[in-house]
């Protein structure tokens, strides 16, 4: 499943078709050089910065809260977790990546903000390790010193998310959350957590800022390549969330 999920990533798909092409062109010599040129050149396009991060933006509907300004009350402030970062030998073994890092702080922000209680929700990203979510509940003592009301080590899934912390938060009566998580997926997170019944105030973070098209943005980049692999893995979750019909399409 990694494979083929590696294969329609950017740049991988387009490389599939460039492939495709060469074996097409054996037969077909004119739509196989077609395949492989298209294939080539958005291979080249798709690592580049102008689209990556283009596509990502595109993502971004929620406008962020103001710091300074009067936020609607809400009973809970949810994180939403990315990945554990597993091999971290400096913090003894295993602990949060980046990304769920970078929501967690801001969930902490919210949560002095407002006061209102945290709850930190994912599963492991590995059998055999501790939840994300206990990864988190770990950080957010240890290094912001704020204790996490609520801790759902479950969830594998945005809907499982969720689903998760709208069973937690029913039993204590919240029924309106922050909702933290990265600008480009907290639109689909919304969707499902208002799917099981929630009220949602949008707290998003990390923000793709707007794209410099000098000459290095057309190029490609890592930088490219990561923001237009994170904005087709939203799409495709969307578009696979909609199917479902957990969420409007």
């Amino acid at each position: 499943m990694d494979l083929i999920y590696n294969l329609i990533q950017p740049p991988g798909v387009a490389l599939v078709v460039a492939a495709s092409g060469a074996l097409v062109g054996l037969r077909r010599k004119r739509l196989g050089r077609f395949l492989v040129a298209f294939g080539l050149v958005a291979a080249w396009v798709l690592s580049t910065s102008a689209c990556g991060t283009t596509l990502l933006r595109t993502l971004q509907s929620e406008t962020p809260l103001q710091p300074g300004q009067a936020w609607p009350a809400a009973g809970a402030v949810v994180v939403l977790s990315a990945a554990a970062r597993e091999e971290a030998p400096e913090y003894g073994g295993v602990s949060v990546d980046p990304m769920t890092l970078e929501r967690l702080r801001y969930g902490v922000f919210v949560h002095r903000q407002t006061g209102a209680p945290l709850l930190v929700t994912g599963g492991p990203s590995s059998p055999g390790l501790p939840s994300v979510a206990e990864l988190m509940r770990r950080v957010a003592a240890d290094e912001f010193g704020v204790q996490v009301a609520w801790v759902d080590g479950d969830a594998r899934t945005t809907w499982e998310n969720a689903t998760g912390s709208k069973a937690l938060l029913a039993a204590a009566g919240v029924d309106r959350v922050y909702l933290v998580s990265h600008a480009y997926h907290l639109p689909r997170g919304r969707a499902c957590f208002e799917a099981v019944g929630l009220e949602v105030v949008a707290a998003p973070t990390g923000h793709a800022a707007p794209c410099e098209f000098t000459l290095d943005a057309f190029f490609p980049s890592r930088k490219g390549v990561r923001d237009a692999s994170m904005a087709v893995h939203e799409w495709i979750g969307r578009i696979y969330y909609a199917v479902r019909g957990w969420i409007d399409g």
